[in-house]
């Protein structure tokens, strides 16, 4: 497999065990109890933890000086590609502004439609739809379409699906959250399979594990937008959300045009 099919296939899982796993859950948890699903959850995740242990990979040592400039070898590929630097900056901006989405779904769902539990379930199968779709055919579409540009646009739209969460419609909620699972994980996904390809395999772990810092991102916009909810509405959150991730990926993308590495092809 090729790294853009291996992170889509690893994406692709996530999601089917998405929109599966809740619904297990609560098919037990209706059944027998809160604390038989959570026992089965630790029990899954041991079973797990069995699967890996006949793993092996090969360790290449690294002496203690080598090791102490770990953080320099990220630091100086960050200066040296402005391009990586400027998606892994409006990647952290995003998390914050349009990936908390999630944590707040809830609210706006019994907001837009109170006493209809089932419209977010709904709602969060839909996400998952979209989030499985596009991890099918993102390899075919990158083909065709450099991993900057796709990662840009992406985020773009996935912030203009936000602002159709608003909609009092149902049909045109489950559609933007169709969407909103179509574009984030394609531009999740991309921003992924951009630094496995962009860096050298003995500096890929070491940038990587810098990289996906970004998911750390998600509850502290979460806080923040729990408290512009408070003040401003849930509404008017979610326009905020959307306008603010919109501009962002516009003006990082606007950015990455313009300003073009010396040596590095996009």
């Amino acid at each position: 497999l090729t790294t853009t099919q291996t992170v889509s296939y690893h994406s692709f899982i996530i999601n089917i065990c998405r929109s599966i796993g809740p619904a297990v859950a609560g098919f037990i948890m209706a059944a027998y109890s809160a604390q038989m699903a959570f026992a089965l959850q630790a029990l899954c995740y041991l079973i797990s933890i069995l699967f890996c242990l006949p793993l092996k990979f090969k360790v290449n040592k690294q002496p203690k000086a080598e090791t102490e400039m770990n953080i320099k070898i990220v630091v100086d590929y960050f200066k040296e590609n402005n391009v990586g630097a400027r998606i892994f900056i409006t990647s952290l901006l995003i998390m914050a502004t349009g990936f908390s989405y999630t944590t707040l779904l809830p609210v706006l769902t019994d907001k837009t439609f109170p006493d209809q539990v089932q419209i977010f379930g709904t709602a969060m199968t839909c996400c998952a739809i979209g989030g499985i779709i596009a991890t099918i055919i993102l390899p075919n579409i990158l083909d065709k379409i450099s991993m900057v540009k796709m990662y840009y646009m992406s985020s773009a739209l996935f912030g203009i699906s936000l602002l159709g969460t608003i909609s009092s419609n149902t049909f045109l909620l489950f559609l933007s959250i169709f969407f909103i699972g179509l574009f984030s994980q394609w531009a999740r996904t991309t921003n992924r399979i951009y630094f496995q390809h962009r860096v050298e395999s003995e500096h890929r772990g070491k940038v990587l594990s810098v990289v996906m810092m970004d998911r750390g991102m998600i509850p502290l916009g979460a806080m923040l937008m729990s408290f512009s909810a408070e003040l401003l509405g849930i509404i008017e959150t979610f326009i905020a959300m959307g306008v603010s991730t919109i501009v962002i990926a516009l003006l990082f993308g606007l950015l990455s045009r313009q300003r073009k590495d010396g040596g590095n092809v996009i």
